[in-house]
């Protein structure tokens, strides 16, 4: 998957298996210059973590891009979710989300 998404934006991913994992790097890198804008793809379970560390003043300027494979599970979350200022959109397939973080990527 982290090839095929590689592949389909042309940049190279990096990956992280928890939300909190992907904020530990934020915390460490926080203090960086010039550090460039970044997209996250994030799984429904993760998303909710990740999304309230960048929603803190002065976080990292990140889009997210929420996966969740079980529609029915997402139900009137996903609409609330996709509200959020930092989420890009939310898909609901793995080939809508790699379409989304491409197209993310391209309007960074």
């Amino acid at each position: 998957m982290k090839e095929q998404l590689e592949v389909a934006c042309g940049l190279a991913v990096k990956t992280h298996k928890t939300a909190e994992n992907c904020v530990r790097l934020f915390r460490k890198k926080q203090n960086a210059r010039g550090r460039p804008r970044c997209v996250i793809l994030a799984s429904w379970n993760n998303a909710p973590a990740l999304l309230e560390y960048l929603a803190e003043p002065g976080r990292a300027a990140a889009r997210v891009v929420v996966l969740c494979q079980e529609k029915r599970n997402c139900g009137a979350e996903a609409a609330r979710l996709a509200g959020c200022p930092n989420v890009a959109r939310v898909a609901f397939s793995w080939d809508e989300a790699v379409e989304a973080v491409c197209e993310a990527v391209a309007a960074n």
